[in-house]
């Protein structure tokens, strides 16, 4: 079954990137998401597998999350300024911290896979991004004196291979006082599936200060809290 999994995605993305050869030969996308596009579709991705896993609404990259969505529903609007250092862990493409980087001081990206830095570095590259940089790293071993104002968790937590409790503990040790974590679960499948508030709860280290939750692509929904550092 994985086998024949594997061969379905491996044409679906030949199919994609001839759609993509052939919207760009007709002026419907610009030289530089068809670059990015020709890139991504090399290998089979676990995020995104035919499609950007996240936007890029300044140049009107489209992707599976939609990046202008997030920004509002997070509530990241009314909680970001010019002053604001972020890290973002298991950036994937990065298009959303690219993005986010207009609003804020500067943005770093931890992403573990190298074809996905990649391409973030280069969109950064051609848009001139100065504020933003993409650490090719595993979280686990991700070491930085910098201590930041936000730190974001999106539908991450599974993956970075910890447990929760060290997971937490290693965020709170690059936040400064006082300073902000925006985490997210993973998607919710009929009031089951990645209920991470009691964890939260549990925690010593933070204070949960607000609850929400996001369907920004194909009706999979997902919690997302935002707490503070005790």
């Amino acid at each position: 079954m994985k086998y024949l999994q594997k061969i379905y995605l491996k044409i679906n993305n030949w199919v994609m990137l001839l759609l993509s050869n052939w919207k760009f030969k007709k002026g419907l996308i610009t030289e530089i998401e068809h670059s990015l596009r020709k890139e991504f579709l090399k290998k089979i991705q676990d995020f995104g597998t035919d499609d950007f896993y996240q936007s890029y609404p300044p140049l009107n990259i489209t992707g599976k999350r939609n990046s202008l969505c997030r920004y509002k529903v997070y509530g990241l609007d009314t909680r970001l300024t010019k002053n604001t250092e972020v890290l973002d862990i298991g950036g994937n493409i990065g298009f959303f911290s690219l993005y986010l980087s207009r609003f804020v001081k500067a943005i770093d990206i931890v992403e573990f896979n190298t074809d996905l830095v990649k391409i973030g570095s280069k969109l950064k590259s051609y848009e001139k991004i100065k504020n933003v940089n993409i650490y090719n790293k595993d979280f686990r071993k991700f070491a930085s004196k910098k201590k930041y104002d936000v730190i974001m968790s999106l539908a991450i937590h599974k993956w970075v291979g910890m447990d929760f409790d060290s997971y937490i503990q290693k965020i709170h040790s690059h936040l400064k006082k006082n300073g902000l974590l925006l985490i997210e679960s993973h998607i919710l499948y009929y009031s089951k599936g990645d209920e991470i508030l009691d964890e939260i709860k549990d925690n010593k280290l933070f204070k949960i200060i607000e609850k929400g939750q996001i369907d920004d692509h194909d009706g999979q929904i997902r919690d997302f809290y935002w707490l503070k550092a005790k």
